[in-house]
């Protein structure tokens, strides 16, 4: 993806990540997907462990680091 694209991701997930923050006991998890080719690469951000499962590895980022971790990760991805 270019820079302008995921830089606009970056800024979805800002508004999104507060709306985490205010409602943590309804949002249990947020899923993604990346495509690249035929093949998709999903991922799962779980908020009440701060825990990102993607590529096979589990992370440990905060919710403010999300939106960062997502748009640096959307670079490799069409």
């Amino acid at each position: 993806m270019n820079n302008q694209i995921c830089e606009k991701i970056k800024f979805l997930l800002w508004g999104l990540s507060s709306r985490i923050e205010e409602n943590s006991e309804f949002i249990k998890k947020v899923s993604f997907v990346f495509k690249s080719g035929l093949k998709e690469y999903k991922g799962v951000y779980i908020p009440e462990k701060e825990l990102i499962n993607f590529n096979g590895r589990d992370e440990k980022i905060s919710l403010k680091e999300l939106a960062d971790y997502i748009k640096n990760e959307a670079k490799n991805y069409e």
